[in-house]
């Protein structure tokens, strides 16, 4: 794989990643199922916001005094979770790798991931 491929694999992945970030972290709002599927309580709480960068770095935070929380913890909730997938992760364009993923806490509810790897898609999903 040339360093072009290898670039495209990377960002694909990253905008991958940050989608299912993003996802994960809007089931987890007040009034959705949680994990044990029970409904979380219902509250005030903003939707969460990404922000992705041509580098494929994105950022994860919500709107200040929404409620909730976005955070680089270890919690049910948090984008930790949300990006400890322990296998690849296939799509149809490119298969994410989660193993490398570094997550910051940049300030209250924002939260930089970076160095999430992509590799070319398999044959079949």
């Amino acid at each position: 794989m040339n360093s072009a491929e290898a670039d495209r694999h990377a960002l694909l992945a990253a905008g991958t990643a940050a989608g299912h970030i993003a996802w994960n972290a809007a089931r987890n709002r007040p009034g959705a199922p949680s994990p044990t599927g029970a409904m979380c309580p219902i509250g005030p709480c903003g939707y969460p916001i990404g922000e992705c960068r041509a580098d494929g770095t994105h950022r994860h935070d919500q709107p200040d005094g929404s409620g909730g929380l976005c955070s680089s913890a270890r919690s049910p909730s948090s984008c930790s979770t949300r990006s400890a997938i322990r296998r690849p992760y296939i799509v149809p364009d490119v298969v994410v790798d989660f193993s490398s993923v570094t997550l910051e806490q940049i300030g209250p509810d924002r939260v930089l991931v970076r160095n999430v790897k992509g590799y070319a898609p398999t044959a079949t999903i």
